[in-house]
């Protein structure tokens, strides 16, 4: 990859002899080709006199087509940090698609005796609302699906709702969700602790495509049953 962010628009001549030094490390690399990213208008007849004077593979972003990509929902917070609104612009689409906030999934008041959980809770983590949020859950040792869940809007830090949960000794599921601002998952797992006298839970959310990865590990967990191996 290669960026070229000149002040004003430069000549085609100066363009392409910036693109050619740059791609002298397409070689130097062993890579396959180029992508290069530039705030310059490029027609479609100037890409491809562009391309024509390579000897390999390009990939453009130029000026149109990077102010696609950052018209997209999901770039808000990127819009956020160069816009001269930027505090007021990005809280009023984040308030109308939740922005960069996401939720999962955990069980709740586990009953030893009986082997149950007696509460489903779903938790937002981020200060916007959620909309249409659903999610499918996944047993990943069985391989079959165990929940299918329309929850809507969700607007409190938590939302719970009472069940009688089945569980095992071990656990190993995959919460796949999907919302307005975007899609994610989560990989819950529970191990029973008769030390711990409970569940002892490990979970993680990654593949949100404007929030950083979660991880949540309860206290004794590593030291019992060491870091939680998640799959891939």
């Amino acid at each position: 990859m290669a960026v070229y962010f000149p002040c004003g628009q430069q000549s085609l001549s100066d363009i392409r002899k910036r693109l050619q030094q740059d791609f002298e490390g397409v070689a130097a690399n062993d890579a396959h080709g180029l992508t290069f990213v530039t705030n310059q208008e490029l027609t479609r007849k100037e890409r491809a006199e562009l391309e024509s004077a390579l000897s390999g593979l390009l990939d453009p972003y130029h000026l149109e087509r990077v102010t696609t990509v950052l018209d997209q929902p999901r770039m808000g917070p990127v819009r956020w940090q160069f816009s001269l609104e930027e505090d007021s612009a990005y809280r009023l689409e984040a308030l109308q698609t939740g922005g960069d906030t996401y939720a999962y999934v955990m069980l709740y008041h586990l009953d030893m005796s009986v082997n149950i959980a007696q509460q489903f809770g779903v938790i937002r983590k981020g200060e916007f609302p959620l909309y249409d949020l659903s999610f499918r859950i996944t047993d990943m040792d069985l391989g079959v699906d165990v929940a299918r869940e329309r929850w809507g809007e969700l607007n409190s830090p938590a939302d719970f709702k009472l069940v009688r949960w089945q569980l095992l000794p071990t656990m190993y599921y995959r919460v796949f969700f999907g919302a307005r601002n975007g899609q994610w998952h989560q990989d819950p797992q529970l191990h029973k602790s008769d030390k711990a006298e409970c569940w002892l839970a490990a979970t993680r959310v990654d593949g949100h495509q404007q929030a950083p990865d979660f991880q949540h590990l309860d206290s004794e967990f590593v030291s019992e049953f060491g870091d939680p191996q998640w799959r891939p």
